[in-house]
């Protein structure tokens, strides 16, 4: 099974948890915001609830030796969560209508989402940023083709996009 590199909660009833949380506890400050943590993972339901997304992200081969699964839930919580609620708060206004516009979609050929699927299923060892270097590399004409494709669009903004649509399929294989 390929590596995970990125953190995601996968079971929707920690998520639940986590957000149900940050917005009982969202101002709070600091020291007391950890304390309250620490007061949460000691709950029994919590407590399973960790250890079955630790069995799966594990299962996954999610490396932990840089960080425990308990600090990357508080991060998340703090830097994503209470971050969000505080910023709704903050402008008056709900989350979605604080969203911004989306921008135009682009359709890539067939080939080139190809070309980038068989590179990913050939490199799956790779890390994402280093897989998809590589790719520029190989296929770098067929990468100026798709790019051709796209001139009437501002150049940094389409090579975000082939970048996106490459690591979204990098996750999905």
């Amino acid at each position: 099974m390929a590596k995970t590199y990125r953190f995601k909660i996968i079971h929707e009833a920690l998520y639940e948890k986590m957000k149900e949380f940050a917005s009982f506890h969202s101002f709070e400050d600091r020291d007391t915001l950890k304390d309250s943590y620490k007061m949460w993972l000691l709950e029994k339901d919590v407590q399973d609830l960790v250890e079955q997304e630790r069995k799966s992200l594990m299962s996954a081969c999610f490396d932990f030796s840089k960080e425990p699964l308990e600090t990357k839930i508080f991060k998340s919580i703090k830097y994503y969560h209470i971050k969000k609620i505080l910023a709704t708060v903050q402008c008056g206004v709900s989350a979605e209508k604080s969203k911004p516009k989306r921008t135009k979609a682009i359709q890539f050929s067939k080939t080139f989402i190809e070309l980038a699927k068989q590179h990913i299923q050939a490199h799956n060892d790779e890390a994402p940023a280093q897989s998809f270097q590589s790719f520029l590399r190989l296929y770098e004409n067929q990468y100026d083709d798709e790019m051709r494709n796209f001139e009437h669009m501002e150049r940094s903004m389409v090579e975000k996009k082939i970048k996106k649509m490459y690591k979204n399929v990098y996750s999905h294989i």
